[in-house]
């Protein structure tokens, strides 16, 4: 799994992005790589999301909170994050 930003083109010309979550597979049909989005997150320029909406997402995959947070980008809010170490 992983963050992606998606977008798709108005008929007026202007974009509209969003944030997702994909995962890519091998199909053996197709003999190719099959990009699949498993949620959207946010239309924010940034992905974040509140703690309430990150749990009812990993709810409806199947995963941990904790799982969720380790998708590289994405921010939850509200969920107290590890500290990390500072180089003195």
């Amino acid at each position: 799994m992983f963050l992606a930003r998606a977008g798709k083109k108005r008929k007026d010309g202007s974009y509209y992005t969003y944030w997702v979550i994909r995962h890519a597979f091998w199909d053996k049909k197709q003999k190719r790589v099959v990009l699949k989005n498993l949620a959207y997150l946010t239309s924010n320029k940034e992905p974040v999301i509140p703690l309430h909406k990150a749990q009812a997402i990993a709810r409806k995959l199947g995963i941990t909170v904790e799982k969720l947070a380790k998708i590289k980008g994405l921010r939850i809010e509200g969920l107290s994050e590890p500290r990390r170490k500072t180089q003195t």
